[in-house]
């Protein structure tokens, strides 16, 4: 399974083959427009279910998911913005912070509260998106950011980057954000927090480059994927249990280019 995190910055149909090659089963994607053309099915490519919320709809925040169906969860509010979907055992939540006075880890929380009843932390679990949170190139979180990394982990999440390269929030090696495309200003503020079930079937992270997604006009934010071995297959009773401390396979996967699925 892979799962794209991805800030569009709008132009979503002009945008598509990109977010095809990036080869998504799953995908959070800030400022995407609310109907995109390419959501009508072809002979050569099924629709994916695609959950919406905004006010503009050319920019809002959708969750997609790619060769089977999901469904949209309600909740009693969207806050700006969030919106969650289920696809079998799988709960995503997307996170779009842009709230009004600039607390964005504080909108974060408010996502999370609204859509307490579908977090799960024993199931399988993600919370992703443009959080508008933590700078690159910082000795460390801030405490509105450690606040919610803290609240995020008591609901049994971790973020799939920072287990992978085991860094510190707030000191990341890759921006995924680069304030008004300068080169010079990169930001890490996109995340995806996985659950400890999928934390267990990590298989590595990509973050696409400056050079790849940014300067060419694609967006000022670069895609972070990552990806997931599958699920175990359930096992007869006949057959002995697997030992304890089963392995972990962490990789790394940087540059990620438009269009090769950063293979």
């Amino acid at each position: 399974m892979r799962v794209v995190c991805w800030n569009l910055r709008g132009g979503t149909d002009a945008k598509w083959e990109l977010l095809r090659g990036l080869r998504p089963d799953v995908a959070v994607l800030p400022e995407a427009a609310r109907a995109p053309r390419r959501l009508e099915p072809s002979l050569l490519e099924a629709a994916p279910s695609w959950h919406w919320v905004g006010r503009n709809p050319a920019k809002g925040l959708a969750v997609a998911t790619f060769g089977a169906e999901s469904g949209a969860l309600a909740p009693d509010a969207t806050g700006r913005w969030s919106v969650a979907a289920r696809q079998g055992s799988l709960t995503v939540l997307g996170i779009w912070s842009c709230p009004t006075g600039g607390q964005y880890a504080l909108e974060v929380e408010r996502a999370l509260d609204a859509h307490a009843r579908w977090l799960d932390p024993d199931g399988e679990l993600i919370v992703a998106g443009d959080f508008n949170v933590v700078g690159r190139g910082a000795s460390g979180a801030s405490g509105a950011t450690a606040r919610l990394f803290a609240r995020l982990g008591r609901l049994g999440l971790t973020s799939a980057y920072h287990t992978v390269r085991h860094e510190v929030p707030g000191a990341e090696s890759a921006a995924t954000y680069f304030h008004h495309r300068d080169p010079d200003r990169p930001f890490h503020i996109d995340f995806c927090f996985v659950s400890a079930t999928l934390r267990r079937r990590l298989a590595g992270v990509e973050v696409g480059s400056y050079e790849d997604w940014v300067r060419p006009g694609h967006s000022d934010h670069c895609p972070l994927v990552v990806e997931f071995d599958p699920a175990p297959a359930r096992r007869a009773r006949t057959e002995p249990a697997e030992p304890a401390g089963g392995h972990e396979r962490h990789e790394r996967h940087d540059g990620l280019s438009p269009g090769t699925g950063g293979r």
